[in-house]
């Protein structure tokens, strides 16, 4: 929108000074900015997240739906694979690329998996996989559990296996995007000064900061992160259990 109206302003300073030179007898962008309206920016659907009024409200919420997709899934490979879309909060191609890349770090130290690095949207071009995604305990393990079914697809047809995992009767109640919308919202009902503001961003991938930003934030809290990985994978379990059955097989 931005990169719009730059161009529009550009058209009619230069139409300003055709007309003021009597080149042309019209300025046709003359009310540009009356005539043109941003849209207002469309959110990705998110169980209507922004009415989540209380953690219990938002594990019900989450709870009822991962459990449409236990019940509706061709097996639990794809149940699991959606779940470890909802910890991440990642994006749906750096969830690819986690699962991608666990496979590479599965074979290079298979007892002492932490992290596991990927480019995320912030990623400049040609660093390559710099931003360090935590792998907690709970988490490894489920990862372990479903990788090799995965790991062989394509990027493409793994993002659409991921989106396939949605219950048509939540098709336009979430995306695979929302999820992330979930993830802040349930940290903040949860508790909103447990952990920095930065902590939460970083756990989104949201790294841009200024250059001054830049230059003071040397550490990328991955402990931290870590540690509220495990308690949302605790979190969603529970609601799970609570609002839908206690017989998955973890």
């Amino acid at each position: 929108m931005n990169t719009i109206i730059q161009y529009l302003t550009i058209l009619n300073t230069l139409f300003v000074y055709a007309k003021n030179r009597k080149y042309v007898t019209e300025n046709h962008f003359e009310h540009y900015r009356d005539l043109y309206v941003p849209l207002a920016p469309k959110h990705r659907a998110a169980l209507d997240c922004e009415y989540f009024d209380s953690i219990e409200n938002a594990e019900k919420q989450v709870g009822i739906f991962l459990g449409e997709i236990y019940q509706t899934s061709k097996d639990i490979n794809y149940f699991l694979l959606f779940f470890v879309h909802m910890i991440l909060g990642t994006r749906l191609s750096e969830t690819v690329r986690v699962i991608k890349n666990f496979k590479s770090e599965l074979n290079k130290n298979s007892s002492n998996i932490e992290y596991v690095k990927i480019s995320i949207k912030g990623t400049k071009k040609g660093q390559g996989d710099n931003f360090r995604i935590p792998i907690c305990a709970s988490l490894k393990q489920i990862l372990i559990k479903i990788h090799e079914k995965f790991v062989k697809y394509s990027d493409e047809y793994l993002k659409k296996v991921l989106a396939d995992c949605i219950p048509k009767t939540y098709r336009k109640k979430i995306t695979c995007h929302g999820s992330r919308a979930i993830f802040r919202t349930v940290i903040e009902l949860y508790n909103p000064t447990k952990y920095d503001l930065i902590i939460r961003e970083f756990y989104l991938g949201h790294i841009n900061f200024s250059a001054v930003q830049k230059a003071y934030i040397r550490t990328d809290y991955l402990n931290e992160r870590n540690e509220i990985q495990e308690w949302y994978i605790s979190w969603i379990k529970q609601g799970i259990k609570k609002y839908f059955s206690n017989d998955i097989s973890w």
